[in-house]
């Protein structure tokens, strides 16, 4: 690790500078799979200390970008105007703003915790404002075994969204391979009258499903198309008229050349 100058020389009365001892410390790192906890931990720190010498050396510090690296945010902003008239032509506008911010937090190299803030507000001409801010999104995600695992407030877009396209309370199992995939989850949704389509004629407002599951499985035929199918079952809770139900969809999609798709 320590080989001295090109004279053969360790010139020992001589202060190091901070790019010999860079040098010294990229040479340990490349045999690290040899050193013990403790010696790991220390190089860690002097990684750290020493980042911009290894950097200028062309040294690469995994550590280091592990630490910075570890939690991941990104965002996205909407505006929307909409402009609609029913039947006796009377008109409504809305105008609406959203902001969410995401973030992924890596806690080891098999899981992560995954969370979104969101804040909507809407500017309505007649209704006068609202605000929202929530948390829709906040789950652990990683893998045991052949399983990947998602558990909390899950983001769920079944098959092709014209059931489901929303958050689920839920634990989520999942498996597959490159041409197939099934997927099992278990929870409770909010709003079953706003969030499942086709439901709100038949539940009252807030509608809860206490007991939720759903399977879902896919799979590729040839190279251009994939078919998708999923059951949900629901137990209702504040329902007008009906304890439980059950909703099987079926959909399939193909692509045609580069640029078009029909689902």
């Amino acid at each position: 690790i320590v080989e001295g100058f090109p004279d053969g020389t360790y010139r020992g009365a001589q202060n190091m500078t901070r790019y010999e001892m860079a040098q010294i410390i990229a040479r340990a790192m490349a045999r690290v799979d040899k050193a013990d906890a403790a010696l790991k931990a220390e190089l860690d720190k002097l990684s750290v200390e020493f980042a911009q010498e290894l950097k200028n050396l062309g040294v690469r510090v995994t550590a280091l970008e592990n630490q910075t690296q570890n939690v991941k945010f990104s965002g996205d902003m909407r505006l929307r105007y909409i402009h609609s008239e029913d039947a006796t032509f009377d008109s409504k506008n809305t105008q609406d703003a959203r902001f969410r911010l995401p973030a992924e937090g890596k806690v080891n190299d098999n899981w992560s915790v995954v969370g979104r803030f969101s804040v909507s507000d809407d500017f309505r001409e007649n209704d006068g404002g609202s605000s929202n801010v929530e948390m829709d999104k906040l789950f652990v995600k990683g893998q045991m075994g052949s399983f990947g695992v998602r558990a909390g407030r899950l983001d769920v877009f079944s098959t092709y969204g014209l059931v489901f396209d929303d958050y689920m309370d839920a634990v989520e199992l999942s498996y597959g391979r490159s041409d197939w995939y099934i997927i099992g989850r278990y929870g409770n949704i909010d709003n079953v009258d706003e969030n499942i389509t086709g439901s709100s004629a038949l539940f009252a407002e807030n509608a809860k499903a206490y007991d939720a599951y759903q399977i879902e499985a896919g799979t590729s035929i040839g190279s251009k198309v994939n078919v998708k199918a999923a059951y949900w079952h629901f137990n209702m809770k504040n329902s007008t008229n009906i304890d439980s139900f059950g909703i099987w969809e079926v959909g399939a999609d193909a692509t045609f050349g580069k640029d078009f798709k029909l689902t």
